[in-house]
């Protein structure tokens, strides 16, 4: 019964589509043709969407309200393209690092085995008082940072370390970095 009413469907819808007359241009027309013709695949259609481009005004005291005017005709999309004279450029960067309120102490330095730059931050009670050791980002080599409890032989800091080589230390928080090109980017020996 269902298969009998399915015929008379299937039936029904080919009977109701309208039948073009195949006209064979040429001896090599195939049903592919035939087919692609039926729906219309084979016109070939050429279309012109005339948008013009209006240049943009260097003048801005005679542009009105540092627009471009729309186009009367409604088929054009109205452009508006705004013009600031004094275009300022703003960086800014986003960690989604998540450090500790107690992280108020901020070191940059460099990994002697892989020369990669980093800057970790600590707590400053650790860094005075106990053992900091931070993991470099590039190499996951370890740096010992401070050890004030002997634990890894002498105490002392890295603070230590490079004032016996001779080399400079700036000490600051967080929240005043006042870091140089060269703090950022490491000095050549």
């Amino acid at each position: 019964m269902a298969a009998r009413m399915l015929q008379k469907r299937l039936i029904s819808i080919f009977s109701r589509q309208t039948h073009h007359p195949i006209t064979q241009e040429s001896s090599w027309y195939s049903p592919t043709s035939a087919i692609l013709n039926r729906y219309g695949f084979h016109q070939r259609r050429v279309t012109t969407h005339t948008n013009p481009i209006k240049p943009v005004c260097e003048d801005v005291e005679n542009n009105e309200a540092d627009t471009l005017k729309s186009s009367p005709n409604p088929d054009e999309v109205a452009t508006s393209i705004s013009v600031n004279e004094t275009s300022s450029i703003k960086f800014s960067a986003k960690s989604s690092l998540k450090t500790s309120s107690r992280h108020d102490l901020a070191m940059v330095f460099t990994c002697k085995v892989c020369e990669t730059r980093s800057i970790k931050t600590v707590c400053r009670e650790s860094y005075e008082k106990g053992v900091v050791v931070a993991r470099c980002g590039g190499c996951n080599n370890l740096h010992l940072i401070a050890d004030h409890l002997g634990w890894f032989g002498e105490p002392g800091s890295i603070e230590d370390f490079l004032a016996s080589r001779g080399e400079e230390v700036k000490r600051g928080s967080v929240d005043t970095l006042n870091l140089t090109l060269e703090d950022l980017a490491g000095r050549k020996p």
